[in-house]
């Protein structure tokens, strides 16, 4: 389903609130916590605020969260 950018910046922010709470989280389980399907967080969380890593989402930061020196690059 197309998504308004509106609706899609909302729920953004919802996601961010919800990891900025609770730490990294699958996919699934933030679908859970904030009442919508796993298709339209995998679309959500494609922005520079999010990383994916482990199948867990993270809220970017300036490194990756499992940076290992030397490879990276």
């Amino acid at each position: 389903t197309e998504r308004t950018r509106l609706e899609m910046d909302h729920t953004r922010n919802e996601i961010w609130d919800l990891l900025y709470r609770s730490g990294p989280q699958t996919v699934e389980q933030i679908a859970a916590g904030i009442g919508i399907d796993a298709a339209t967080v995998n679309e959500v969380i494609v922005h520079e605020w999010f990383e994916l890593a482990a199948a867990m989402v993270y809220i970017a930061t300036t490194e990756p969260p499992n940076t290992i020196a030397g490879l990276v690059g």
